[in-house]
């Protein structure tokens, strides 16, 4: 019986005897493309656990020597300055810059242990962590900067209150930003790093002041060297073990 379509265009009957054309063979059906699945989208880097072993010891070593040396940098700077009879806000530009400096020393000498246990950890460590301790340092100088050009105590007060939180979170945050794809619940980090210096700090205040007055320059710098070394020490203790913990969490093995 042949077959019988209603011509689209015209509306007319058509008959074919043999059937469709097309399911005859006289050409080929249309082949329709495969149906593949949706590949699925990740939202943020995933943790990659690349075996290597984190090294604590290794980083608490690197951390204490990076940020003591670090440290003098903005020390040493602040010091010239001073003796250079800077104005208050070139002075503050100088140390802030120098402070970038302690960032990057710090970030480096934290990003090559890392990158020993995972590769993909970039110098974008290194560069935000120098951002973070420049930010922090102007924090730091807010107060007595406004003070010396003139502002009243309670400017100079409320400037240091609203800069503490920057100074404690900025670089505990800033890296977090990048730990956050290698570790899960990288937001203690920021806790360490705020527990860290809120502990390892203070001993950049005392020792300095215990330098009676008219002590000769190389006491001073000896007394704030000591002193950095102290804090760099107890930074380094502190983030480590916080780092090991995370580590271990994230698949790699952490010595104890």
């Amino acid at each position: 019986m042949p077959l019988r379509l209603r011509s689209p265009h015209t509306g007319n009957l058509r008959a074919f005897p043999h059937g469709h054309p097309a399911l005859a063979g006289n050409f080929p059906l249309p082949q329709s493309e495969p149906v593949t699945a949706p590949s699925r989208i990740r939202s943020r880097p995933v943790c990659v656990a690349t075996g290597a072993r984190f090294n604590k010891r290794r980083w608490i070593a690197s951390v204490t020597a990076g940020e003591a040396f670090g440290f003098l940098v903005p020390g040493v700077a602040w010091f010239a300055a001073w003796k250079l009879g800077l104005p208050p806000l070139l002075l503050a530009c100088v140390v802030v810059a120098a402070g970038g400096v302690e960032g990057a020393v710090l970030g480096w000498s934290q990003w090559r242990v890392l990158r020993e246990w995972q590769p993909a950890v970039t110098v974008r460590w290194v560069g935000l962590t120098a951002l973070a301790a420049a930010l922090a340092w102007a924090c730091g100088m807010a107060p007595n900067t406004i003070h010396d050009l003139g502002a009243p105590a309670w400017a100079s007060i409320a400037a240091g209150i609203a800069g503490a939180p920057v100074l404690l979170l900025g670089i505990g945050v800033a890296q977090w930003s990048v730990l956050r794809g290698f570790v899960p619940r990288a937001w203690r980090w920021v806790v360490a790093n705020v527990l860290a210096w809120v502990i390892a700090l203070p001993p950049t205040f005392i020792g300095p002041a215990l330098v009676p007055s008219d002590a000769p320059v190389v006491l001073d710098l000896a007394a704030w060297g000591a002193s950095g070394v102290m804090m760099a020490a107890i930074l380094a203790a502190i983030t480590g073990e916080a780092i090991a913990r995370l580590a271990r969490e994230a698949g790699a093995r952490a010595p104890g």
